[in-house]
């Protein structure tokens, strides 16, 4: 700093009026007649606080069980839909009927999945798709017109009901396309190695299903040559052993409580 303006700056303070203290005590204070957020402090006990805590912390709590909650009904499978036209799917669906996954099992059924887009459609409706890709290819025609569809739901009372109404979608997909189907419909009985097993195979849990049936009535087949047969091989190996399989008609089977009656007339 240079001295002159040191030399100033010490001039105007010492022109400046002294402070007298008298006159600073004595001085009139107006008194606060209502106090402002500031100057006010109202009183929270501790247990006020933690109530609030909690409350934020419960309501937090049941927001976040909610979206878990919509999470998991969305991307958790609970039906499970097999089908098989001389080319195998497997369909998974969430609780609301949406498809999450479409899965080929043969090199037939991965060509059909190339121009199929199922993004939120309904595993009724891609079901349908399914079908009429495949008369489209040839896969399902006239001489070739059985179609096989097991389904499996979480919820079992859901399964006659689901399986009719697929079962009647295929059907119109396929008329649609002028082949009149032969349908057979079953409940998908999954536990145990059964997907596994089909999976190892490369064909669909109803389709193994079906053969592990066969089986038991034609024990002089092994499963090596009864997984290379197509749908209707299967139903005349069927027939010829006088198993009782409804097909037309979208009626349930159920896989562990097959009739050993012989069918009168054949089907």
């Amino acid at each position: 700093m240079s001295l002159r303006l040191e030399k100033s700056l010490r001039d105007s303070l010492s022109q400046l009026p002294g402070a007298d203290l008298d006159t600073i005590i004595n001085a009139g204070i107006t008194k606060l007649e209502r106090q402002d957020y500031i100057t006010r402090q109202d009183y929270i006990s501790h247990k006020g606080i933690f109530g609030r805590v909690l409350v934020t912390v419960i309501f937090s709590a049941v927001i976040a069980l909610g979206i878990c909650v919509w999470l998991m009904r969305g991307h958790s499978v609970t039906t499970m839909v097999t089908l098989d036209v001389n080319a195998g799917f497997v369909l998974t669906a969430n609780s609301y009927g949406e498809v999450l996954k479409v899965k080929g099992m043969d090199e037939a059924a991965l060509n059909i999945l190339r121009n199929v887009d199922y993004a939120g459609a309904g595993v009724k409706e891609v079901t349908g798709v399914l079908v009429s890709m495949s008369a489209r290819d040839k896969y399902l025609t006239d001489n070739s017109r059985y179609i096989l569809i097991s389904v499996w739901d979480k919820d079992q009372s859901n399964i006659n009901e689901l399986l009719t109404d697929i079962s009647v979608e295929a059907n119109n997909a396929a008329k649609a396309e002028q082949i009149d189907p032969e349908v057979l419909g079953q409940n998908l009985e999954l536990g145990g190695s059964l997907e596994q097993d089909a999976e190892r195979l490369g064909i669909t849990a109803g389709r193994l299903q079906l053969i592990d049936i066969l089986l038991k009535y034609k024990p002089s087949y092994t499963l090596g040559q009864l997984t290379t047969y197509n749908i209707e091989n299967l139903l005349k190996i069927a027939q010829a052993a006088n198993i009782s399989l409804p097909v037309s008609g979208y009626r349930t089977i159920d896989a562990t409580q097959f009739s050993e009656q012989k069918t009168a007339g054949g089907w």
